[in-house]
């Protein structure tokens, strides 16, 4: 009986033998199939074609809609002063700053103990450092570009005695005044545009000229020309007040005139055709009241903050890697990715250089129109920094390492699969730009193969 067993197993070995053959050789068939491109099939390796097109390497950083900035309004300022860590935009903010400056009195150092008491100076005299032991003590402010401190200043024009955080130095005033008193204050919400009263002080109004230009001095018959002059006159147009005025850098008896007639016009007590600092607010364009820190009958001493104003403006602001600031300049153009997949142009303003956990910040607008999006939407803010048109790339995956280290590929060519080195360019969006060691629309093997 196991012979007969046997026997039986030969037989089928015997029988079967030509069918495993006949198999074997269809499964080669097919895999030579599979690596001819004439022939592709289900089970073909994945492969990818070397293909022309545009190239481009770019930074992206996470961005979201912001207000444009804050801006305090400190009494006896002249100028709306930037919030400390608002993201500004406007040109004008750099101005203002200057304006911040260059109103503020050089800092009065404490005198030393083996010096002598500064001498008491009279109301009208302007603020003096003190003099250094080369230099005798001078009778007036000492020059400092662009103009001098403005001199006797009106009630409401008085320097300021404290600051914001982030803003400018300013030192305190000896005065023997007491504090004016807060008689009117634009409510929050307010628009603010040129001529707006945001607020007065024993009845004197401080009112608001939207400018792009700093005025760091008392404006008034013989001053020296200057684009604070022009800014002035544009605001006295716009007011209704442009008999005898032509709008240049010249402040004339016709400016002064038309002064006057505003003055009257806002119900001041001594219209004198003269403008202090203290008087006006330089306010951004598009600018509404946000907050107020003093109410009626409050006192308002010199350097108090009375309100926040905010620009209607909208930004995209960026943290970006510390290492690539250099790259985010000024007026750099990038693209602007919202979360629904379109996109916009847009320019860099701002690249700060302070670093916070090894990024900073950049604050991008668009190139043409408004952001209507609402603050806090997320966006992506893309910078090309290399861009190579028409170039012949093949996806990254498909490089390996080749002999002494140069890249290869593997190349499909008549049905059998050639390793190639090939010379490698810019590599930027999951792809490799080939200089050399490849041709159009071969195709090469992708990972898995």
């Amino acid at each position: 009986m196991h012979d007969t067993n046997r026997q039986r197993r030969r037989a089928v070995i015997a029988h079967s033998a030509p069918v495993a053959a006949l198999l074997i050789g269809a499964m080669v068939v097919t895999a030579a199939s599979a690596w001819s491109d004439d022939a592709p099939s289900s089970s073909s390796p994945p492969t990818a074609e070397a293909t022309v097109r545009d190239l481009a390497a770019s930074l992206t950083a996470d961005g979201e809609v912001q207000s444009a900035g804050e801006f305090a309004v400190i009494h006896g300022r002249g100028s709306a002063v930037a919030v400390s860590g608002s993201s500004v935009s406007s040109e004008l903010s750099q101005g203002i700053e200057l304006a911040a400056y260059t109103f503020s009195p050089a800092p009065t150092s404490t005198p030393a103990p083996t010096q002598s008491p500064t001498p008491t100076q009279s109301p009208s005299a302007p603020p003096t450092s003190t003099p250094s032991p080369s230099t005798a003590a001078p009778t007036s402010a000492p020059p400092r570009p662009p103009s001098a401190v403005p001199t006797a200043p009106r009630p409401v024009g008085r320097l300021p005695t404290a600051q914001l955080p982030g803003a400018s130095a300013a030192v305190s005033q000896p005065s023997t005044a007491p504090p004016a008193t807060l008689t009117e204050v634009a409510d929050p919400g307010a628009t603010v545009s040129t001529g707006t009263e945001l607020y007065a002080v024993d009845g004197e109004p401080v009112v608001a000229i939207v400018a792009g230009t700093p005025s760091w001095r008392t404006l008034k018959t013989g001053v020296s020309d200057g684009s604070d002059v022009r800014m002035l006159e544009k605001a006295l147009v716009k007011l209704g007040f442009a008999d005898g005025i032509e709008v240049d850098e010249h402040f004339t008896s016709g400016t002064a005139d038309a002064v006057e007639r505003w003055e009257k016009s806002l119900g001041r007590e001594d219209p004198d055709g003269e403008v202090d600092p203290g008087e006006t607010v330089l306010v951004g364009a598009n600018s509404q009241v946000v907050d107020r820190s003093l109410e009626l009958g409050d006192p308002v001493p010199n350097g108090a903050q009375v309100l926040t104003l905010a620009t209607t403006e909208r930004v995209i602001t960026a943290r970006v890697d510390a290492d690539d600031i250099a790259a985010w300049g000024k007026n750099a153009t990038v693209a602007v990715h919202w979360d629904q997949g379109n996109a916009i142009a847009g320019r860099v303003t701002s690249a700060g250089w302070d670093i916070e956990d090894g990024t900073a910040a950049v604050t991008v607008v668009p190139k043409s129109g408004t952001i209507t999006r609402h603050n806090g939407t997320a966006a992506e803010v893309e910078l090309v920094t290399q861009h190579h048109d028409d170039v012949l790339t093949v996806p990254v995956a498909a490089l390996r390492d080749g002999p002494a280290g140069r890249p290869s590929v593997t190349v499909i060519t008549d049905g059998a699969a050639v390793a190639r080195s090939v010379t490698l360019g810019l590599v930027a969006q999951g792809r490799a730009e080939v200089t050399s060691g490849l041709r159009v629309g071969e195709r090469v093997l992708l990972p898995g193969s």
